[in-house]
């Protein structure tokens, strides 16, 4: 579906296909032509008139909304309430300890979902990688860990690189459709998260986090189990603040 989508959007950008652009531009400019001609000759010239001036009307909203939004640096929409659907495949960034990585593993194994996961980790928590690899390797088909998916945690770009890398390139491989591909921004450090936050964000990515219920007093309360939340990655680009 993205695949298709991106394709569609060459017709109308020239900045991906210019040879597309040029066909795009000329295709829906008969189309508007012949729309046209056809209300002119149904209702007239006054039909016509009101059918150009409805156009026109359009087109003004359209710029006044990119003019909003050149304004606004970017927007993430972010739903609190909005629980994921178990996918086939999990990103995971480890900590030192399982936290709530295996909270994670277990709400998209529900019907047996969940068949990649990758662990991402750093040195430090690299032993809980391979603990979590040997605790659910007859469970998952195809789990990835290890020297591969090792990042320096306090460089955001480490993360971010091998996050994008996944994406791009081990998740078709795999056989993975990537609206099938959840990463979860939990565990790690927090150059980590925002390296796994970037990178999803660039490529659309589904996105959750393990939600902890708290006490009265703002302490995890551990008698629950964390759930997972959705965020919502909707991006709007922009252009230069005025």
């Amino acid at each position: 579906m993205k695949e298709l989508r991106e394709k569609f959007l060459a017709f109308f950008d020239p900045n991906r296909s210019m040879m597309f652009f040029v066909v795009g531009t000329a295709a829906l400019t008969i189309a508007i032509e012949v729309i046209y001609d056809t209300v002119k000759e149904s209702l007239g010239l006054g039909g016509a008139w009101i059918l150009a001036l409805v156009l026109v009307i359009i087109a003004a909203l359209a710029i006044a909304y990119q003019m909003v939004q050149r304004r606004v640096v970017g927007h993430v929409g972010i739903s609190e309430e909005l629980k994921p659907q178990p996918q086939p495949g999990l990103l995971l960034l480890i900590s030192p300890r399982k936290g709530t990585s295996v909270h994670a593993i277990e709400y998209h194994l529900q019907n047996n979902t969940l068949r990649h996961c990758w662990l991402i980790a750093s040195p430090e928590s690299l032993p809980t990688a391979e603990k979590l690899q040997d605790e659910y390797q007859d469970r998952i088909a195809d789990i990835h860990w290890g020297k591969g998916y090792l990042v320096d945690a306090d460089q955001v770009k480490d993360t971010y690189d091998v996050v994008t890398r996944i994406l791009k390139k081990e998740v078709p491989e795999a056989g993975v459709d990537p609206d099938d591909v959840i990463a979860d921004i939990t565990g790690g450090q927090k150059p980590m998260t925002a390296g796994m936050a970037l990178a999803c964000l660039a490529k659309g990515q589904q996105v959750q986090y393990m939600k902890a219920k708290r006490g009265p007093n703002g302490e995890p309360d551990t008698s629950v189990p964390p759930e997972p939340v959705k965020i919502d990655m909707t991006f709007v680009t922009s252009g230069p603040i005025t």
